[in-house]
């Protein structure tokens, strides 16, 4: 259950249509998760919740989000964006 969300979807025409016409990430979020593609609805908030880490709604929104795929426990997790490794 808990890899589920990182399997490949391919996008059915409509739903390839509707994310071309939504004006806000929140309705792509929305279109994500009501079409169970988890990874990009993750991927998405979690770009919101870095670039405002203290707006309740988004934290409310993130929490929502982990526990309908099982991860609830992981909304109290700080978020750390992305690792660059000097070499």
């Amino acid at each position: 259950m808990l890899w589920a969300f990182l399997s490949a979807i391919p996008l059915k025409p409509d739903l390839e249509r509707q994310l071309k016409t939504t004006t806000t990430i929140r309705d792509r979020i929305q279109l994500y998760t009501q079409n169970g593609i988890w990874y990009s609805a993750l991927t998405e908030l979690a770009k919101l919740r870095l670039a405002e880490p203290k707006n309740a709604t988004l934290n409310n929104e993130w929490a929502s989000l982990l526990k309908k795929i099982d991860l609830e426990n992981l909304s109290q997790k700080p978020l750390v964006g992305e690792v660059k490794i000097k070499q």
